[in-house]
């Protein structure tokens, strides 16, 4: 039996006693669940309702949908609740916040009710290289999302940063520099919003 202790690669090898050359060979990958995302829709009318859906995101960019073991909340309950299945139900006009936890990982959106059919902004997201060799150069690109469900890419108002300046720094325009060898956080932040997400560096050849 293979026990997984870490995430990574490991080639295992099952021999024959007293015949070390009959072997066999494999290779296995443990996949790290490095977050989850809860998706809904944004912006309902009152009495409306809505299925969100949680989904568990892997190292490798690997998604796949949690049925168990989730727990849902809403922030103000007199705007709209969420019950143990993640169905959303509005009740009247304001906004709230959906979250939802799962082990020590957790998600949330910014749920808007109301009549008006004018799109309101609800999150931002954020595209940009999961892993760079240390030296090199990615750049990341900003959206606003809107309670319609439509995206417009942002280039000015955001501030960017990175948790963890000694492995990789990012510019205001969103070229990242990956420095030294490491996992850092890469944010971005816009009218009161933000997101991030994990970046590898890793070492450079010409030093391996």
């Amino acid at each position: 039996m293979v026990t997984a202790l870490k995430p990574g690669t490991a080639k295992i090898r099952v021999t024959v006693a007293g015949y070390p050359n009959i072997f066999a060979e494999s290779t296995i990958t443990v996949d790290a669940l490095q977050a989850i995302k809860l998706q809904g829709k944004r912006q309902l009318k009152p009495e409306e309702a809505d299925q969100s859906v949680t989904e568990a995101v892997y190292a490798s960019g690997k998604r796949t949908a949690i049925l168990d073991g989730l727990h849902y909340s809403s922030l103000n309950e007199h705007i709209a609740t969420i019950n143990e299945q993640g169905l959303v139900q509005a009740h009247q006009e304001g906004s709230t916040v959906i979250s939802v936890t799962y082990r020590e990982f957790a998600s949330e959106y910014n749920l808007v009710v109301t009549n008006d059919e004018a799109p309101i902004l609800t999150e931002i997201t954020m595209d940009g290289p999961d892993s760079l060799e240390q030296g090199s150069k990615g750049s990341v690109v900003v959206q606003a999302v809107y309670s319609d469900g439509s995206k417009q890419e942002l280039f000015e108002g955001v501030i960017f940063d990175t948790s963890d300046h000694s492995i990789a720094m990012i510019s205001e325009a969103g070229e990242l520099h990956a420095l030294s060898a490491g996992t850092t956080k890469v944010s971005a932040v816009y009218n009161g919003l933000s997101t991030e997400y994990i970046l590898i560096v890793t070492e450079s050849r010409d030093l391996r």
